[in-house]
């Protein structure tokens, strides 16, 4: 038995009872009220929409109000009615979300993905914040205003001029209706209060403080917020695009037109497969409303895209240049957010690995220290069908987006490594990016995306089945719109960089990681995505991990760019007490050696990273009470840990000092990894004086076998006391154990101390 079946009867019974509802009423006038109560939500509201469905439930009730447009015209329309109307909206939407779970043959992973993108489109509107959005259709089909005006009557900039224009006239109307509509509000609040402490009431007034029971003064509030919408909203939020307040005026060409592409009306409702696809309704005065921005914007560039398509001639010439132009200068400039400018190449040519004596480009390259960004940016088309989890054009279009572009990062990355020198040219300033192969410790391959891929680009690892990146080896796909927000966060190249291993990193594991970029971001900004950093340490593993809500700091980032936030929000990198100081060290040296130390270090959790702060202040505050060095080491996982302190050998003494350290404890642990801080307690103010970072495969060595050998296993900062149990676990006296071995060490080895 499916467990969703009864998600469907619901939905059945609460689809006929809303069509017996809407025959009843002004559907028109039920339409445009909902929109204001769910568009202009009063604060305190009942109405909450913590889970972004308002606007896929307008599109619901729009798609059976429309068809009874100019009916019922003199009904009137109770608050009650419309209160329940929003309650048979969400059971409507709940069971649309399900549809088809529990059908699918477990067999077949790939069918997952489509069903969670199918619940995925029914829910979420809007590719991309609605400037975002705007803005792509001004700068790329605002170029060709003249040809879609001289083939549709209307060009894009108008649109979107006309959007912004309703959406303003939208507000102002809320602006001037909402104080009425409080005091309303709050006189039925008072109302209720006071009734509430009469003894004796009449019949109505028994009848009002009934229907209020359960939900008290808060409800009563919402009940006189909902008749004032009711009572005016009908009459004053449908808008007339040719009296909007633009210059010059919309024209009558451009207003038939815009419906014509954007409107549902009566007269067209029975042909639209996806009400969705038509933002905008049109009622029959001929004005129009709109429930949702972002939606708008994407439906206009899908539009005008469409409509370039079909002349090959102009698209392929002209409008897929400029967008793929376009999409390589933004990745520029997001780029030069995270680096420094110079850093960052554009539009390069190099010696093709593939074909003898030819050429080949990469899109965008950086070289930051010992890491590289290979990027290649797709402006291919997203198409809707794949939005909704359409399996076939899902493939096509993320293999044309996404898979292609890691194949053209894997071609630079091959010459990189078949070359013992590299060389990339610009192309258009003939700038070289020169170095040698050896020097990269790290490759990252980006593949960067013109549209939103409704969360797939997290979730590569799913795509497999569908016979996509085969081997599990992926980039780090994200689309433009969200690498622009990420670049409008203040962190250092080494956390961007960090947070792309991550990504990465997680798509190659046995647990799932789910969240669309921003809240996988907001996640690492506060854990680094480390297990230690999430759960405690007595709590089992889970196999599945989901992340939301960190996105909330991104809407109000870009409410306060917009003015409409008072405080610009506080999103940055979650670091214990005092150790942002270490990596503002690091930052401050900006040399290949600290820009890996400082990388690595963002893999420890925050315990580890703490752990080191105090040792690092413990060694800065006290003197060494002997001559030669005191060192503390631990293990995290990989990497073996050491930090090394002095109050009287000189700072080439600690270098030489923390080089041989750093070898001898990746060797004794047989890791890959080895990190050292040398402290000079000297009483400068630096955090610590010298860092090192040293990785490479381990292998036997029998000269620092001989080291290991003649050491104890560890020498702890602070050394036991003779008649106290020994530090290396034998449980005898540390005068028994170790303290012989300790002393030859340092008469042999000053780097032991």
């Amino acid at each position: 038995m499916n467990p969703f079946d009864h998600l469907a009867k619901e939905k059945d019974e609460a689809e006929d009872e809303l069509k017996k509802l809407i025959s009843t009423v002004n559907s028109e006038a039920l339409l445009s009220s909902m929109i204001a109560q769910l568009m202009f939500l009063p604060q305190g509201s009942s109405f909450g929409d913590r889970y972004g469905n308002h606007p896929a439930m307008l599109e619901i009730l729009a798609t059976y109000c429309i068809p009874h447009s100019g009916k019922n015209t003199e009904a009137a329309l109770p608050a009650s009615l419309t209160q329940h109307c929003y309650r048979l909206l969400e059971k409507i939407l709940n069971a649309k979300m399900f549809e088809g779970f529990g059908e699918f043959d477990a067999s077949q992973p790939e069918t997952s993905l489509a069903l969670q993108m199918k619940m995925h489109s029914e829910v979420v509107r809007g590719s991309a914040f609605p400037e975002q959005t705007a803005n792509k259709i001004k700068d790329i089909q605002g170029n060709f205003d003249n040809w879609f005006e001289s083939k549709l009557g209307l060009s894009p900039s108008r649109a979107v001029e006309i959007v912004y224009a309703l959406i303003s006239k939208a507000e102002s109307v809320a602006a001037e209706h909402t104080p009425l509509c409080r005091k309303l509000a709050n006189e039925y609040k008072t109302r209720y209060n006071t009734l509430q402490a009469k003894k004796h009431r009449t019949e109505q007034e028994q009848m009002f403080v009934d229907y209020l029971s359960s939900a008290g003064d808060k409800g009563a509030f919402i009940l006189g917020y909902v008749t004032y919408q009711n009572d005016v909203m009908p009459s004053a939020l449908p808008l007339d695009i040719l009296e909007l307040d633009l210059i010059p005026k919309v024209s009558d060409t451009e207003a038939k037109t815009f419906k014509e592409l954007f409107c549902a009306n009566k007269m067209n409702i029975g042909d639209i497969e996806h009400i969705q696809r038509t933002p905008f309704y049109e009622f029959s005065s001929g004005k129009v409303l709109f429930s949702e921005v972002s939606n708008s914007f994407d439906v206009i560039w899908d539009t005008f895209e469409s409509s370039a398509r079909q002349d090959n001639k102009f698209y392929d010439s002209r409008y897929q240049k400029k967008k793929a132009k376009w999409l390589e200068q933004r990745a520029d400039e997001h780029l030069s957010k995270f680096f420094p400018k110079e850093s960052v190449y554009r539009s390069l040519t190099y010696p093709d690995p593939t074909k003898d004596g030819g050429t080949t480009e990469l899109d965008l390259a950086v070289k930051w220290g010992p890491f590289l960004i290979v990027l290649e940016a797709k402006a291919k088309q997203f198409r809707f069908e794949s939005v909704t989890g359409h399996r076939g054009k899902l493939r096509t279009d993320i293999k044309n987006n996404v898979e292609d572009a890691y194949q053209q990062a894997l071609r630079a990355i091959q010459y990189i490594d078949e070359n013992d020198t590299c060389t990339f040219i610009e192309a258009d300033s003939g700038r070289e990016l020169s170095f040698d192969s050896d020097s990269i410790h790290r490759f990252f391959p980006i593949s960067l995306t013109f549209h939103h891929l409704a969360g797939v680009a997290t979730q590569l690892n799913e795509l497999e089945k569908m016979g996509l990146f085969k081997g599990s080896h992926y980039p780090f796909s994200i689309c433009e719109s969200d690498l622009e927000l990420l670049g409008k966060v203040d962190v250092s190249p080494d956390v961007f960089l960090h947070y792309i291993s991550k990504r990465i990193g997680i798509l190659n594991g046995d647990m799932r990681w789910q969240g669309d970029e921003l809240d996988l971001f907001g996640a690492y900004l506060d854990s680094r995505l480390l297990l230690p950093n999430i759960i405690d340490g007595s709590e089992k593993i889970p196999d599945y991990f989901s992340f939301g809500g960190y996105s909330g700091k991104f809407d109000q980032l870009m409410a306060f760019e917009r003015g409409e936030y008072p405080d610009r929000p506080e999103i940055g990198l979650n670091l214990p007490e005092d150790v942002g100081d270490i990596f503002e060290q690091l930052k401050s040296w900006d040399d290949s050696g600290a820009r890996w130390t400082s990388f690595a270090l963002l893999e420890l959790d925050d315990n580890s990273l703490y752990q080191i702060r105090q040792v690092m202040r413990d060694l800065k505050n006290n003197i060494v009470p002997h001559n030669g060095f005191r060192r503390m080491t631990f293990q995290h996982e990989d990497t073996c840990i050491s930090i090394v302190g002095s109050s009287s050998e000189t700072f080439e003494d600690l270098k030489q000092n923390m080089k041989m350290r750093g070898m001898v404890e990746k060797y004794r642990r047989k890791l890959p990894r080895s990190i050292v801080f040398g402290v000079l307690s000297n009483g400068n103010s630096k955090v610590f004086d010298s860092a090192e970072y040293i990785e490479f495969d381990w292998f036997e060595d029998s000269e620092i076998q001989k080291l290991v050998d003649a050491e104890p296993a560890a020498i702890p900062s602070v050394l036991p006391k003779v008649n106290e149990a020994c530090f290396c676990g034998s449980g005898k006296k540390y005068k028994k154990c170790c303290r012989n071995k300790v002393d030859e060490a340092r008469k042999k080895h000053s780097y032991f101390h």
